[in-house]
């Protein structure tokens, strides 16, 4: 920004002055205005906040609901286009990267000694110096108000769901009445940035203003969290944009915060350490679109130590996972003699001005919430919620937390009054109109599914005896029927691409085609052939695009199907076939060769068996596959795992399937290349083997059993996949025989 810019406190635009005297005329009349704000917001005096509990009020529908309030809470409450077929732009592979005293709780927010100590320091700035906070109200959060989108598809969903009259309770029906009534944009204009009259005058102070990532987003001095260390080194002050947030029935459970700049990544970690925080949740990264978002604010190796003002900061480990990582850090304070863990949750797969799709965000925030959840009447630090500007992704994560816990402790919920709350706490929560309704989408997806998450331990308790995909289990089935409804809650996918005359004899099966979201490109080029295959990207437990499954090739694909290989840095493959395949499919294709020495040809590629493996009693055959091309030196390895014991609907024996994945877990191991799923039409079988793999990946590593979002999770992907009551049932029979083997060799003796 140019020095000759102003800044004025309200965080509107203020153009260019040229000239002294132009600029001396704006610098009087912003001083004029700023001394007005003042005067008027230290008139007002903040009323106390506390935990959210109840107030009747009538909702958007008409029915009385209990709304949420702050006040404070006893113990006892509880257009279409087509894609051209000879073009098709690729698509590149994305990788992710305490209770207080509930009777008087107006200390928590008022700092009064502190804001005292502030107010006699310098006023707030006249001008806005070169690092000052942007002016720009599009690019205030993740979802400026220039670029909310709002999906009036949506609606017509909701509307047609509701009417086929589906049995829902009460907190189910409110965000259903409320998706499909077209009203939520309307809902979401009156609310308010903010309350009336309240004061950020410390924000507003010359020293830390700059320290503002966002010039209109600034906490409010009622509920910031301040420094009190005393450190003071280089531009070090007691300021940081972060605000103390209500949970449900706890003060202070969040703290609501801005990436930090480049200025203030020691500021944070101050705090982290003040505040003796031990998990961060991240909601951006660390640019986006070009735009820095937030400053890296810890050393990005495992083994590496930054210090950032007095706090050193060492990586201990690095956990991946389909659309976040985790990471464990050990925080040291100069002079303290004491270090800490702290393990931080970053979420990579919310986009910028828009939103995730709410099973990759509800499975994230599920993970979150089963490490972070206090227990009943626990006492815990808070959790440090952030993304850019600490506003828009930040308070719907937040939103979403609350709002489950209200909706399952009392039955109902509010979200307008939710999001009112919540901006009672910090500006601009939930920012953007998209966010509102992705927040009451995201309510509705975690409000359906509480309790189908539970750990290894606890599993043969609750799903007590013999689980078996041809008998009917009650509380199995009901998941099923839970699931199918969702399922037609999820907008229809297009496959625009898939059905475009050029390549609808590509396809095997006419009603089992790749979403134009999900399809994969062919990035190698063969003269005469445009870049479809009928194949989608399916996201795995340590990558959102870590497989890609597809039909069995048919003979005029087959030079498509090794293109795909090639080009996806593919290092597994596994074939999912029956004893009498290839009887059973017609015309059936043999795209491997089988004999040793053996070489198969296909345009530019060359594929030649090196080693064949036959696995004892799990029906598995394992091919080493060299896959070349003409005019490339060095040629591929390709380990092709073929199963052919699938029977049914289901895939045969459960201890195979599990040797199988065991097999696949230590191939992914040592190569973290992508992993081809193929099957006959590339979702009967393919969508089930992923679902198993991901929930046995989760029950190893996580210690958690999640049929249900897992197969949602894939459903987001080939909706028509697991849609029999068999193959449901067969994921939790496989479960209960890995729980048992897991249970045997836990109680096995060592030696």
């Amino acid at each position: 920004m140019a020095s000759t810019g102003q800044v004025s406190s309200s965080g509107s635009n203020t153009p260019l002055i040229g000239g002294a005297a132009g600029g001396v005329v704006v610098l009087i009349a912003l001083c004029v205005v700023i001394a007005i704000i003042i005067i008027r917001r230290r008139k007002q005096k903040p009323k106390a906040r506390s935990a959210y509990t109840e107030s009747s009020s009538e909702t958007a529908n008409g029915s009385r609901e209990t709304a949420l309030s702050f006040d404070p809470v006893t113990d006892s409450e509880a257009p279409k286009s087509s894609k051209p077929s000879a073009a098709v732009k690729p698509m590149v592979a994305k990788k992710p990267g305490g209770v207080v005293n509930q009777e008087d709780s107006s200390h928590i927010y008022y700092n009064t000694a502190d804001i005292a100590a502030h107010q006699q320091s310098t006023p707030a700035p006249q001008a806005a110096p070169a690092s000052a906070p942007t002016q720009d109200p599009a690019d205030y959060d993740e979802g400026g108000e220039g670029d909310n989108v709002y999906y009036n598809d949506d609606e017509d969903v909701y509307a047609s769901f509701k009417a086929s009259q589906p049995k829902l309770d009460a907190v189910q029906k409110y965000l259903v009445d409320a998706l499909a009534s077209g009203k939520l944009k309307e809902e979401f204009s009156t609310l308010e940035s903010m309350p009336e009259g309240v004061a950020q005058e410390v924000a507003l102070l010359k020293k830390n203003f700059k320290k503002n990532r966002f010039a209109a987003i600034l906490p409010y001095d009622r509920n910031l969290v301040i420094l009190r260390d005393g450190y003071s080194v280089g531009t070090a002050t007691d300021f940081v944009n972060a605000s103390y947030v209500s949970g449900y029935k706890l003060d202070k459970q969040f703290i609501a915060a801005q990436g930090p700049r480049d200025n203030t990544v020691g500021d944070l970690w101050r705090m982290i350490w003040q505040e003796q925080i031990t998990h961060v949740v991240m909601l951006t990264n660390i640019q986006e679109k070009g735009k820095p978002k937030c400053e890296l604010y810890w050393p990005e190796e495992e083994g590496g130590v930054n210090t950032f003002g007095p706090v050193t900061v060492t990586t201990t480990h690095v956990q991946c996972r389909d659309d976040f990582y985790i990471r464990t850090f050990n925080v040291q304070r100069d002079g303290s003699g004491e270090s800490r863990e702290v393990t931080q949750y970053h979420y990579v797969s919310w986009p910028d001005h828009g939103a995730p799709t709410t099973t990759s965000l509800v499975t994230f925030w599920r993970y979150v919430n089963n490490r972070t959840k206090p227990a009943d009447g626990e006492s815990v630090p808070p959790v440090l919620v952030h993304c850019s500007a600490g506003v828009g992704r930040t308070g719907t994560y937040i939103g979403l937390e609350i709002g489950v816990d209200m909706a399952v402790n009392k039955g109902h919920i509010n979200v307008l009054d939710l999001v009112k709350r919540l901006r009672e706490e910090r500006c601009l929560m939930v920012q953007a109109v998209d966010q509102y309704l992705f927040l009451h989408k995201a309510l509705l997806e975690a409000y359906t599914a509480h309790g189908t998450n539970v750990s290894v331990d606890e599993f043969d308790v609750i799903f007590a005896g013999n689980i078996t995909s041809d008998k009917p289990h009650p509380r199995v089935d009901k998941e099923l029927q839970t699931l199918q409804q969702m399922l037609t809650l999820t907008p229809a996918h297009r496959h625009d691409t898939a059905s475009l005359e050029d390549n609808v004899a590509k396809n095997r099966n006419p009603d089992i085609l790749p979403s134009d979201e999900h399809l994969v490109y062919l990035t190698e080029h063969v003269s005469g052939r445009n870049q479809y295959i009928n194949a989608a990207f399916m996201p795995t437990f340590r990558d959102h695009r870590g497989s890609i499954v597809t039909q069995l090739p048919l003979p005029s694909t087959l030079v498509d199907f090794w293109r795909l290989v090639y080009g996806n840095d593919v290092s597994a493959i596994v074939s999912l076939g029956s004893p009498n395949e290839e009887q059973e499919v017609k015309p059936y294709c043999q795209y491997w060769p089988t004999k040793e020495g053996e070489q198969l040809k296909m345009g530019p590629y060359f594929v030649t068996l090196t080693s064949k493996t036959e696995r004892r009693g799990s029906n598995v055959t394992s091919y080493s596959l060299s896959l070349g091309k003409k005019g490339v030196k060095t040629a591929r390895v390709v380990e092709l795992l073929h199963y052919k014991g699938w029977t049914g609907k289901v895939g045969g024996s459960t201890s195979d399937i599990l040797h199988l994945i065991d097999t696949l877990v230590t191939l992914q191991n040592t190569n973290t290349d992508r992993l081809v799923v193929q099957c006959s039409d590339g979702v009967g079988k393919s969508g089930l083997f992923c679902a198993l793999c991901d929930i046995i990946n989760r029950m190893t590593y996580d210690r958690e059993v999640d049929v249900y979002m897992t197969v949602r999770h894939v459903q987001s992907v080939t909706p028509k996949a697991l849609s029999s009551a068999t193959q449901y049932r067969y994921c939790y029979e496989v479960v209960k025989n890995r729980v048992r083997e897991m249970s045997v060799y836990a109680n096995a003796p060592q030696r």
